[in-house]
């Protein structure tokens, strides 16, 4: 029964790990991805008489000029048109600005004392004073792997809040410290 956990816990690992790409374009590239969008369909409406279904070029032209010779070559108003390169990798300046001492003070509080709050669990467990701990969460690997895997996705996000500049970011950490300290301290009450 304690396998099946480990597997959950492993596979809510991979996918939190699978979906962190979801969230790592920058907002710069998204507004560069939409003012070429934009761009490029002013081009299709004035291309095409404002029908705004592209046609091919030799084809609208060929029909007002008479000759097929009489199309011409496509010309690329800027060249940021198009979508940006995918392997262009995050912008190191910015990621040393957002990832100073305060976010790791934060980050290393909610780590810490979600370890402690998983060691005093464990003791209390062995103890068999604390009832209030899921069958699914009683043993040791389970309750570090969901444990830890909360903590990586909501130090991600306050890493998100934080390099957007929002002034709460560490709110999502601080929260989660609170309430692993709240329990950590239930839990130390419970100790013979």
């Amino acid at each position: 029964m304690g396998n099946h956990y480990k597997k959950i816990s492993f596979a809510l690992s991979v996918l939190l790990l699978a979906c962190s790409p979801l969230f790592g374009q920058s907002d710069s590239s998204r507004s560069q991805l939409a003012a070429s969008t934009v761009a490029n369909a002013g081009l299709d409406d004035d291309h095409n008489g404002g029908a705004g279904v592209p046609d091919a070029p030799s084809a609208s032209k060929a029909e007002t000029t008479g000759s097929p010779e009489a199309s011409p070559t496509p010309v690329r108003k800027d060249s940021q048109q198009g979508a940006p390169p995918a392997a262009m990798g995050p912008d190191w300046a910015e990621v040393h600005r957002t990832l100073d001492r305060e976010y790791w003070e934060v980050t290393g509080s909610l780590f810490a004392l979600s370890i402690a709050n998983a060691e005093l669990a464990q003791r209390c467990l062995h103890q068999l004073t604390c009832t209030w701990v899921p069958t699914a969460f009683r043993g040791r690997a389970a309750m570090y792997g969901a444990g830890l895997s909360a903590d990586a996705g909501i130090s991600y996000f306050s890493y998100r809040l934080k390099r957007k500049r929002k002034s709460l970011w560490f709110l999502p950490s601080a929260a989660a410290t609170a309430l692993n300290a709240y329990v950590a301290v239930h839990d130390y009450r419970r100790l013979r």
